[in-house]
């Protein structure tokens, strides 16, 4: 087996979905605070590395490498992994320059035998039994979806598309600046027909979709039938979750977050600098302003139940929480996880980390991060690589 250094999610490929903004290269990109269904955790019986080789490979909760040599991987889903292959006489190139073009991708099992063979020219994980794929020949630039057999089971035809969610999947016709999002079912046939700017996946019920443009543009909610539930009037929203959705309705980047439940009531009043969703009863929420931010965990009341004093924060998930102290990381601030009461379970020590999933979590350290760990939740380390290869 090869020899294991570094953990896998550093060079996580983009995703076909996500909660649409604009960058510099006028690309869409997702919005980092919200967990997509395609981001969510893996199956739990392995975990995603990287190897001296520049090959992938997977872990098992005790730290034991079962499966290695892969050219490219992501984490499970549902029981799958998507890798890539490349083609016969491709040159190889370093895993931070991997020109995707060269090979394709697949599906493996927790046994690392292929279950789909190497075919399609992008895709993306599994979420409720369905996965995005493109496949150029059959439609070059052309999304649709495969089930578990790998068989086409929504033709390919999206130019963008997101995960299944409430069993629905938001997808997009035309270009991003003038195309518009809908809502189709699993067998491919709308279940909202395409009117929206952008649109996000299902979460409780509802999804937040944006009419209008650029700077008119405003976001609302949907319920599954396609109607307006809450009327578009925020400047940024994000998905509900136990029962809320952190909304502002102020453009600039001063103005604040507040919370409010299913009927649009503001049941928080815009007070945060930033937030991100409820979790486990708590949500992040920071003070303060962006030169100097405090971050501290709220309950659904708004009361501040673990004050502000992080430089970052994250979700709760079984039942941790990522906090960062002493300043941002390039401020060599470091990162080590709280539990509900506020108690440090695991010391700030760390330069970045994932959330917990399945008992498990990736932590980075040393000089510019170039060794890697898996760690449980009581801050036991199951596996740590050596430095990383250039």
């Amino acid at each position: 087996m090869a020899a294991v250094v570094v953990c896998g999610l550093a060079f996580a490929m983009a995703s076909c979905g996500g909660s649409k903004k604009k960058t510099e290269n006028n690309e869409e990109a997702k919005n980092e605070n919200v967990v997509y269904p395609e981001e969510k955790s893996d199956d739990g019986s392995l975990f995603l590395i990287l190897g001296t080789d520049g090959k992938y490979g997977f872990i098992d909760a005790s730290g034991e490498v079962k499966i290695s040599g892969l050219e490219y991987a992501e984490q499970f889903s549902e029981g799958l992994a998507k890798v890539w292959q490349r083609q016969r006489g491709a040159a190889a190139a370093s895993v931070a320059d991997l020109d995707f073009s060269d090979g394709k991708f697949g599906y493996i099992d927790n046994t690392g035998k292929f279950v789909i063979e190497p075919q399609f020219d992008a895709a993306e994980s599994f979420s409720e039994g369905m996965a995005q794929v493109r496949k150029d020949d059959i439609a070059a630039n052309k999304w649709g979806y495969i089930d578990k057999t790998g068989k086409i089971v929504v033709n390919l035809q999206f130019d963008l598309c997101e995960a299944f969610s409430d069993e629905l999947a938001a997808v997009r016709i035309g270009d991003w600046q003038n195309g518009k999002y809908g809502f189709i079912d699993k067998t491919g046939k709308y279940a909202i027909e395409p009117q929206f700017s952008s649109a996000e996946s299902f979460y409780e019920g509802m999804a937040v979709v944006r009419v209008g443009e650029d700077a008119d543009r405003k976001a609302g909610f949907i319920d599954k039938a396609g109607k307006m539930v809450i009327e578009p009037q925020y400047s940024d929203a994000f998905h509900f979750s136990e029962g809320l959705a952190a909304v502002k309705t102020g453009l600039e980047d001063t103005d604040k977050w507040g919370f409010i439940d299913k009927s649009g009531k503001l049941v928080l009043e815009e007070q945060f600098g930033n937030t991100f969703f409820f979790s486990e009863g708590l949500a992040a929420v920071m003070v303060g302003n962006i030169d100097n931010p405090k971050w501290g965990y709220i309950d659904k009341t708004g009361k501040m139940v673990i004050e502000a004093q992080y430089s970052e924060a994250g979700t709760f998930h079984e039942g941790l929480a990522y906090v960062r102290k002493g300043g941002n990381m390039i401020q060599g601030g470091k990162t080590g996880f709280i539990d509900k009461s506020g108690k440090t379970v695991i010391e700030p020590q760390y330069g970045t980390v994932t959330d917990f999933r399945n008992g498990m979590a990736e932590v980075w350290f040393g000089e510019n991060l170039n060794k890697c760990a898996y760690i449980t939740t009581k801050g036991d380390v199951v596996w740590q690589g050596s430095d990383r290869m250039d």
